[in-house]
């Protein structure tokens, strides 16, 4: 597991030696501090902007429950697109994400600048992005636990193994956070927010199950650090 930190520094370095300014792979943008700045820069200001501004030019001559579905085809997948990479994402970060969905639901549905987001999102039967990174990132663990995934990613998540009679069952093996890049990477995000569903939750006996169960947490992210990632 180790591996990974050194993995992220050499990343790092070699970005850095060859003076690039962002990393373009699968869709994903880093610039070469390991930041996904660029990448949220993107989805907020071109893309998720751009889609809105079409939308709303015809607002006014679509019902409500069809605007939701558009915004549904059209906005969201670009919130959902790597959502699982983005579980440890800063909380500046993750506020433009939300600040980014609260404007395009709002201008989408014709709300005012007063409508609570949370209204927002009640009306329109989702959850806000942040909780469905965490669930996607979850849904990864879960089908990791259960073989239902390559193994590259079967390896991030390790089953505890002890010979006393614990509280928890499965689960798993949380790296020790050696740096920043470790503390807001996938594989300790994800195993942290594993580990903290309740027992009943972890062993669902089916994924559809576990994505049911999921759907009654209010999910989020708690960072414990003041490095340049919580800023």
């Amino acid at each position: 597991m180790p591996r990974i930190c050194v993995a992220l520094v050499a990343v790092k370095s070699f970005l850095t030696s060859l003076s690039f300014l962002f990393f373009f792979f699968s869709g994903v943008t880093i610039d070469n501090s390991l930041s996904f700045q660029a990448h949220i820069k993107e989805i907020q200001c071109r893309k998720v902007n751009a889609k809105v501004s079409i939308l709303r030019r015809i607002r006014k001559l679509i019902p409500p429950d069809i605007m939701i579905k558009l915004y549904k085809a059209f906005v969201l997948p670009h919130f959902e697109y790597a959502s699982p990479l983005f579980v440890g994402l800063s909380k500046g970060l993750s506020a433009k994400l939300e600040s980014t969905n609260a404007f395009a639901l709002r201008t989408l549905l014709n709300h005012s600048k007063l409508t609570a987001y949370e209204e927002s999102l009640k009306i329109a039967h989702i959850k806000s992005s942040e909780h469905r990174r965490i669930e996607q990132a979850l849904i990864l663990v879960y089908k990791s636990i259960y073989d239902q995934v390559p193994i590259y990613i079967r390896e991030m998540f390790v089953l505890r193994s002890t010979g006393y009679n614990l509280r928890g069952h499965l689960k798993v093996v949380l790296p020790r956070p050696t740096s920043s890049y470790m503390q807001h990477s996938f594989m300790y995000q994800a195993g942290k927010q594993w580990n903290n569903l309740p027992d009943e939750i972890r062993t669902s006996e089916s994924l559809s199950i576990f994505r049911k169960n999921l759907q009654k947490l209010q999910l989020s992210s708690s960072y414990d650090c003041n490095c340049m990632f919580c800023k």
